[in-house]
């Protein structure tokens, strides 16, 4: 049986045979057992790093982000949805919508198969989370956004945020494809107009840091990144007058 001053001296006598063999001519300092414990740290760094990045892709798996330096700057976060009659979408959410500060959302989806990838305008707003969520939305001007991609109809909205009103720009691509598209909102802080302009820019400026879902999808948006940079809001010129807008007739997802 072991005791104390046995397991003292276990102890010690490893750590003195550890010195030993880390001290110049010890066996730790030999060339070759020095090289293949050099190779097996940079491997055992290599595959914690990995199973890191592996953990943070499962927490954060959309692949398409904006690349505006103050939206991405905010706090993001994104998820994945799958709805029979919708597709597959991937959420990405930059701050958070009942917050004072500035939040935008982009929702990329792609359509199930016999799906048509145009979507109607109004049905989309209404599904909106800060139309879906607010006391009250109203909206007014509407824009053609033209970006690399293609043209978003955009159209601003002010919705009530528990007391607090809160200027936003909602928009849905209108893409040459029914592969993909591209819809959310884009709020500045409250008190303050979101400018169209700059959402255009923000949209051209759309990152892909990944494959998409379908090849489809995927061969379009990575074509179109390809193109140069190109942006511009042209106003509708009508229906600049704040207007409510009707509920969604039924609930559905974003």
């Amino acid at each position: 049986m072991t005791n104390e001053n046995t397991k003292s001296l276990s102890a010690g006598s490893l750590i003195q045979r550890l010195l030993l063999a880390a001290a110049p001519g010890g066996a730790l300092t030999r060339k070759p057992i020095f090289l293949g414990l050099a190779a097996g740290l940079v491997v055992l760094i290599a595959a914690i790093g990995f199973g890191v990045h592996l953990r943070n892709r499962a927490a954060d798996p959309a692949v398409m982000r904006f690349a505006d330096r103050e939206i991405a700057g905010l706090p993001t976060r994104s998820h994945i949805t799958n709805d029979p009659a919708r597709g597959r979408g991937e959420v990405r959410e930059y701050g958070l919508l009942d917050d004072r500060q500035m939040d935008a959302t982009l929702i990329m989806l792609t359509p199930a198969a016999g799906q048509r990838g145009m979507r109607d305008f109004m049905q989309e707003l209404r599904d909106l989370d800060p139309v879906k969520n607010s006391t009250r939305a109203t909206m007014a001007a509407t824009y053609d956004l033209q970006t690399r991609f293609g043209s978003y109809l955009a159209t601003e909205i002010q919705v009530d945020m528990v007391g607090r009103w809160k200027d936003c720009i909602a928009f849905l691509s209108r893409f040459e494809t029914t592969a993909i598209y591209i819809k959310g909102w884009f709020c500045d802080g409250i008190g303050d107009r979101p400018n169209a302009e700059r959402l255009a820019c923000a949209l051209d400026g759309l990152v892909v840091d990944g494959p998409l879902a379908t090849a489809g999808a995927d061969a379009f948006m990575r074509e179109h990144i390809a193109r140069p940079s190109f942006c511009a809001a042209i106003g509708g010129g009508r229906d600049r007058e704040p207007r409510p807008i009707p509920p969604a007739s039924s609930s559905r997802m974003h």
